[in-house]
């Protein structure tokens, strides 16, 4: 029964890494399925975070100088290219992209987050990650908290969030599963919510699942974040 699971859970992943956008409709992926070690995609960057250091750091350290180191380890000179994304005393991820080919990747390395490519073209800065990996620390993001983007020429951008959005998703595997708002039982299309959270001014959009029981892409919950002038 478990290499059957294992078979169900690798024929879904591949599923997941067709193009998101399927006859032309927006598609919100899915951030939520846990696989074995052996059947994970490899990522189009490797990283290995100093988390023990990070969660070690002294009471003197200022969170300035946290940031700072930070922006040193993942900086890459590449100016306009997201490499991190950081929260003081939540967060420290470095950014990797999504393959041109695979709109639906999301890494599966553990403490990184990925970039949603088809997010950047309505001029949005979105961020996936898995609710099993670095998604779960999403959860302890809250209103008002400070995201501060990295760049890869070592320049930041400060975002404040301003909407909490939980959403269940009415087909919880799929990327173009109709979802009902928890706040107001609203239900929307895949294209609907993608418009929602990914379209508009721009803004930062943070991404992962909502897991309820046993299922773990129960729901999506969505952090939006207005840029800090």
């Amino acid at each position: 029964m478990r290499a059957l699971n294992n078979f169900l859970k690798t024929l879904i992943l591949l599923a997941l890494i067709i193009p998101v956008t399927v006859s032309g409709v927006d598609a919100i992926p899915v951030t939520g399925i846990e696989f074995q070690v052996d059947n994970l995609i490899s990522d189009p960057v490797a990283y290995v975070p100093e988390s023990e250091q990070n969660a070690a750091l002294p009471a003197e350290t200022t969170s300035s100088a946290a940031l700072q180191k930070f922006v040193e380890k993942v900086t890459d000179g590449q100016a306009g290219a997201i490499r991190g994304i950081y929260a003081d005393n939540i967060m420290e991820f470095p950014v990797v992209q999504q393959p041109s080919s695979q709109p639906g990747y999301v890494s599966e390395q553990q403490d990184v987050v990925t970039e949603f490519a088809m997010a950047k073209k309505y001029g949005v800065t979105g961020i996936l990650a898995h609710n099993f990996l670095a998604g779960k620390v999403f959860f302890d993001l809250k209103l008002n908290d400070l995201i501060q983007v990295v760049y890869g020429d070592g320049s930041t951008q400060t975002y404040q969030i301003v909407e909490v959005l939980q959403y269940q998703a009415l087909s919880p595997d799929s990327p173009t599963s109709s979802f009902t708002d928890l706040d107001n039982g609203e239900t929307l299309s895949a294209t609907q919510l993608f418009k929602k959270v990914y379209a508009g001014s721009a803004h930062l959009t943070l991404q992962t699942c909502i897991q309820v029981g046993s299922e773990d892409s129960w729901g999506r919950l969505f952090l939006i974040a207005e840029p800090v002038v």
